[in-house]
């Protein structure tokens, strides 16, 4: 099988597919991608066309912006590598974003034309890809939106529960309970505490529009206990932070914060700075779908190895590798013969 890395992948993840490749038969490839001096974009792929012969092709981008490009750079890298890969021959292509496409704008509310960019991203893609695999997709609509695309046997969800309960085991943890930010995580937080066989915590959030919330109330007992937030995304770390405070308030000994997907605009790394220096916040994990690498070691440099050392990056390399060989390699759908 081929795997075909775009720019926005962490370096560690792509080096550990390299180095299962070699010892599986199977190969890497890198497309590189820029702008002219127009901003138009363009991508390159590294590969000889010799090489594809009717391959199944898994392509891996994560869909946020990483150093110097957007995630709407990197969706059209996407497109234009699943247009240039079908031109030269490739076999079926699988879209693997660790980090979903356009996933939160999944909504469409009475008296309001909010764009569905979800559904509209899906439908590019299944052009060219047959299917699609994602690291906690925001919601199950966003989740039927890819569905009604690409086929229901076509789209997976990976759930990271298991990687964050292990990062959480060198804390033992005492009389622990488990946080949702907001109704629509109680599902991964359902799934956490019943792998800790833990309580649960429920933080009612109200949102008036799509980037503004509130917190209304909560429901449930953090006094003395260790409070273990899950959320599939940080973004700015607004409502993080609310809960996070909130928790600390209500008298929880200590707060663990774990989120899948580290998209982290503006003003979140100052946020996260405030919440571990402050001692709000104890820990922080974060799975390592999209490339953080350069901004975490500024992140480190700013503000030194005592608030640093409080967050990690919790690898979803082993996790992708397995789905990408024990399901996508064999799904019926890559075995086609293609043209």
């Amino acid at each position: 099988m081929l795997f075909l890395f775009g720019r926005s992948m962490p370096v560690g993840l792509t080096r550990y597919f390299a180095e299962k490749a070699r010892d599986n038969g199977d190969r890497v490839m890198f497309a590189s991608m820029g702008s002219f001096g127009s901003s138009e974009a363009f991508s390159e792929l590294k590969v000889s066309p010799d090489v594809l012969h009717g391959q199944p092709v898994a392509v891996f981008q994560s869909l946020a912006q990483a150093g110097d490009f957007s995630a709407n750079d990197y969706f059209t890298q996407m497109l234009i590598a699943g247009d240039t890969l079908k031109r030269y021959g490739a076999g079926p292509l699988w879209a693997v974003v660790p980090f979903g496409p356009y996933a939160r704008q999944d909504q469409e509310r009475a008296g309001k034309m909010d764009s569905v960019a979800c559904d509209a991203a899906a439908r590019f893609l299944s052009q060219d890809y047959v299917g699609i695999s994602t690291v906690e997709i925001h919601s199950a609509k966003a989740q039927n939106l890819l569905e009604n695309r690409f086929g229901a046997a076509n789209v997976f969800s990976i759930n990271p529960t298991g990687i964050f309960e292990q990062d959480t085991a060198s804390f033992q943890l005492r009389l622990p309970v488990v946080v949702s930010p907001d109704q629509g995580a109680n599902a991964r937080a359902d799934s956490l505490a019943a792998v800790l066989g833990a309580d649960r915590f429920y933080v009612d959030k109200v949102r008036s529009e799509i980037i503004n919330t509130r917190i209304a109330g909560s429901r449930g007992e953090v006094a003395g206990r260790d409070a273990i937030m899950v959320d599939d995304m940080v973004d700015t770390f607004g409502t993080a932070m609310k809960s996070a405070e909130l928790v600390r308030g209500k008298g929880a000994s200590r707060v663990f914060f774990y989120a899948s997907h580290p998209v982290l605009s503006h003003p979140a790394w100052e946020r996260l700075a405030k919440l571990v220096g402050d001692g709000v916040i104890d820990h922080v994990g974060l799975g390592d779908t999209v490339a953080r690498g350069a901004e975490f070691e500024n992140f480190r440099q700013q503000y030194g190895p005592a608030i640093a050392d409080k967050i990690s990056f919790v690898p979803t390399q082993e996790l992708l590798y397995r789905h990408v060989k024990e399901i996508v390699a064999p799904h019926p759908a890559m075995q086609r013969k293609m043209g």
